[in-house]
């Protein structure tokens, strides 16, 4: 497991295209271009696709602002956001692409997560 190192850090900026990209301040982004399962502080789950945000998007942008109660990656390549809200993402590997990528924290200056889960990785 790695952690980001991201606890405590402010979503300053959102962005979306084909993804959805969420900058904190201390120069550190994540950047999703799978889906986003989202499980909200009462355990309701919503998969929020980035090239449907007109579907779910409005719970993405609920964390704009938001501080990062902590952010790690599992060794099969998930990547999960707590919120202060008590809500948590779920960035999962796909079979078929990189599903995301992460920079500027951690012991790593960034992270991509590959086709099936594996882990790529820059100091």
């Amino acid at each position: 497991m790695i952690d980001l190192l991201l606890d405590g850090l402010r979503v300053e900026s959102m962005s979306f295209d084909y993804s959805i990209n969420v900058d904190f301040d201390e120069a550190c982004g994540v950047k999703s271009e799978s889906s986003i399962r989202v499980t909200d502080a009462n355990g309701a789950v919503t998969v929020v696709d980035p090239q449907a945000l007109e579907d779910h998007g409005e719970l993405i942008l609920r964390q704009l602002r938001a501080r990062c109660r902590g952010a790690v990656i599992s060794d099969e390549g998930t990547l999960r956001l707590m919120w202060e809200d008590g809500s948590l993402w779920e960035l999962l590997p796909n079979d078929s692409y990189e599903s995301w990528q992460a920079a500027g924290s951690s012991v790593y200056s960034y992270i991509v997560c590959m086709p099936g889960g594996e882990l790529a990785l820059w100091t």
